[in-house]
């Protein structure tokens, strides 16, 4: 018995701040599943443009809500990604499986969960590295103090 592989051919844009974009060049390229050789989809090519854009984008966000969030909805927000990832582990694994030509089984049981945990991982240790003060004598310490510095 012979399995239908075909795959309905996936259209990937770039997602700059906080949307699908085609490139400005409207260039594209296949993306080949690398175990059948079958083109599973294209993809838009990225220039100077498009970094241009993420990065100013990126500089926006920077300065947007995020600065105000908290460490602990900081840390939320990235559990949140993780839990996500692993509610579409299904879809996902089949994504990944295709693109990288690898049995789905492995994409299901290591790749998927790993970036889920990935973010599980960050947004705990976030919260647990805190900032460090060591006094230095009786008149003075030594700190860190971490923020973000920019883009």
């Amino acid at each position: 018995m012979q399995t239908e592989t075909k795959a309905k051919i996936i259209q990937s844009r770039h997602f700059i701040n906080g949307q699908f974009t085609d490139s400005q060049s409207l260039k594209t390229f296949q993306n080949i599943n690398p175990a059948t050789e079958e083109v599973i989809g294209t993809v838009a090519e990225g220039g100077k443009e498009e970094v241009d854009f993420a990065v100013a984008a990126a500089k926006r966000a920077l300065d947007g809500p995020w600065k105000d969030y908290t460490l602990r909805e900081r840390s939320a927000l990235l559990r949140r990604i993780g839990d996500l990832i692993l509610e579409r582990i299904d879809e996902l694994a089949y994504l990944e499986s295709l693109d990288t030509g690898k049995p789905l089984s492995l994409a299901k049981k290591i790749d998927i969960p790993r970036a889920a945990y990935n973010f599980h991982f960050y947004a705990d240790y976030m919260i647990s590295i805190g900032n460090e003060a060591y006094q230095q004598d009786k008149d003075a310490f030594h700190y860190s103090y971490r923020h973000p510095v920019g883009v």
